[in-house]
């Protein structure tokens, strides 16, 4: 996604404030020669498998996030490099909490699981990569 021309310190994540379906605003900022391209956009599946498309014809690494398996399969056939398929890793993080979680005591299992979630995002809050991605998640 395009958002704002930022990049904190240590990092080299930048952003502009642009239009990030539109495929003249990815040829007025380049994103040929990017050293990788990532949409946290959720929607747009038809501009993105057409940016994927573009990106891959130039050998640059695009990764997207999306809502199914059906729009992950079509990301990858465009030449999409990685696509973070929302549902499919929900799915993984409860079957392995699920495998994990002893019967007789699951409540203060999940209790457990859940304080340590909390201190886990308060730790990435202070993340200056973490920070720069976030505006666009």
């Amino acid at each position: 996604a395009l958002g704002g021309r930022g990049g904190g310190i240590g990092t080299n994540v930048y952003s502009v404030y642009a239009d990030p379906e539109n495929p003249e605003s990815w040829h007025h900022y380049a994103l040929h020669h990017a050293k990788m391209v990532v949409s946290c956009m959720l929607t747009g599946l038809e501009s993105k498998t057409v940016l994927a498309k573009d990106l891959a014809k130039d050998g640059v690494p695009f990764l997207a996030v999306v809502d199914s398996d059906v729009e992950a399969h079509s990301l990858y056939a465009a030449g999409c490099r990685y696509v973070i398929q929302q549902e499919f890793l929900a799915a993984q993080v409860i079957q392995s909490l699920l495998a994990k979680s002893p019967q007789a005591d699951m409540l203060g299992f999940f209790k457990k699981q859940s304080v340590q979630h909390i201190k886990d995002i308060e730790q990435e809050q202070g993340n200056p990569t973490h920070a720069a991605i976030a505006e666009f998640l």
